[in-house]
């Protein structure tokens, strides 16, 4: 490898950089990086013979596991005017088909719908509560 000045080495690996940005090969990969490498060096201020460590050190172990959360010590959040009496909607449906083949009937949905904000409406305070 021919030694080039500073200044000729990077503007070596401008244009074989573009060269590969475009698609084409440089032709000898070995050169390019090796002047990439020596111009790192030189801006790093890393002398250009020190060879790296060869000597991996191993990471620190790791926690393995599910990550304790402490959720005793705080409350979970609700919503204002919810009361904490979260009914999931298959539990909802189910109880509904086990009224529905028992013949009690199926609640109606509007009737629900008016009773559970008739329950958010009294477990909220009023604007001028406020």
């Amino acid at each position: 490898m021919k030694k080039l000045w500073p200044n000729q080495e990077v503007v070596s690996i401008l244009i074989d950089s573009s060269l590969v940005r475009s698609g084409f090969e440089v032709a000898d990969p070995n050169v390019f990086f090796t002047r990439i490498d020596h111009v790192l060096r030189r801006s790093l201020g890393v002398s250009e013979k020190l060879e790296a460590d060869k000597e991996v050190k191993p990471a620190p172990p790791v926690e393995t596991g599910p990550i304790n959360e402490d959720t005793e010590d705080e409350p979970e959040p609700q919503m204002p005017g919810m009361g904490g009496d979260f009914v999931d909607w298959k539990d909802f449906k189910a109880q509904q088909e086990a009224k529905k083949q028992a013949g009690a009937g199926v609640v109606e949905e509007p009737a629900a719908e008016a009773e559970a904000e008739a329950k958010v409406e009294a477990e909220t305070p009023a604007h001028d509560e406020l």
